[in-house]
């Protein structure tokens, strides 16, 4: 793709036009009350879209925000016309809109942002847990009113993926204030454990992503809450997020693992995604 700026586009109430970004008394701008879904527009297609885009409904409907169907329905089309074939990793915002801290969400604001991804998805990658003073607080046992929502606030995860880097990884896995394994740092996690498939629960804070979903429709998978001690008998384990799918571990910890689950899954994804 010739240029980086590519452009944001946003609902107008009947069609998605482009636009310089949220205006900054906008609820996602001044305090991160936004949902979000990621795309991946490749070779001319969004993948996976109508699944995405019935997770961000889903998310909306949890919290008690409107879902505009006829916007969602424009989604693709309106990515495809502003984004061309891709590589782009596109993602739909779906703001509180204006209001108070407090105020109900009734005409949230919807954002189309793209940027080019040309640099090709790893095959494996190196997987650490990191310290424990990198641990959420937020995320707690039981509290779920954001855990599995996908939410404007990401500078934590961006900080804990620069500490995973510094320690000789591509990605960290994080943990809950009950120091409890709950997520990648960008994606989610799978490990084999006495050839089970498991993965953090949402009740842990893990997210429900798409990617996830299909993983789970597909395989046996419990969910559990995972202490890193656990992650010590592991023979296998894979991460799923919407630009990479699903990326295989070669090591976990320093330690090498087998990655046999994650390659078959892989094959599968990128199987499903050519029909």
């Amino acid at each position: 793709m010739a240029s980086t700026q590519l452009p944001t586009l946003i609902w107008n109430g009947r069609c998605f036009e482009p636009c310089a970004g949220l205006p900054m008394s906008d609820r996602g701008v001044r305090y991160g009350m936004a949902l979000f879904e990621s795309f991946a527009v490749r070779d001319g297609r969004v993948e996976m879209a109508a699944a995405h885009l019935e997770q961000l409904a889903a998310s909306c409907h949890a919290l008690g925000w409107p879902v505009d169907e006829r916007a969602y329905e424009a989604v693709p089309e309106a990515m495809l016309r502003a984004y061309g074939p891709g590589p782009v990793f596109a993602r739909l915002y779906q703001s509180a809109g204006e209001g108070g801290p407090f105020d109900p969400v009734e005409k949230p604001r919807l954002v189309l942002f793209g940027e080019p991804r040309l640099a090709p998805v790893p095959k494996t990658v190196r997987i650490v847990t990191l310290e424990e003073e990198s641990r959420n607080a937020f995320f707690a046992p039981g509290n779920t009113l954001f855990g599995g929502l996908k939410t404007a606030n990401y500078w934590g995860n961006l900080q804990a993926l620069q500490q995973a880097r510094a320690m000789g990884g591509d990605e960290g896995l994080r943990l809950n204030s009950a120091g409890e394994v709950y997520s990648a740092c960008m994606a989610n996690v799978f490990v084999l454990l006495d050839g089970e498939l498991v993965t953090p629960s949402r009740e842990s804070g893990a997210r429900q992503g798409t990617i996830r979903r299909w993983v789970q429709a597909r395989r046996p998978v419990r969910e559990a809450r995972l202490r890193p001690s656990e992650l010590r008998a592991a023979t296998g384990c894979f991460l799923t997020s919407t630009w990479a799918g699903i990326m295989p571990a070669s090591h976990l910890n320093s330690r090498p693992l087998a990655t046999t689950v994650g390659d078959d899954l892989r094959r599968e994804w990128e199987a499903a995604l050519l029909k």
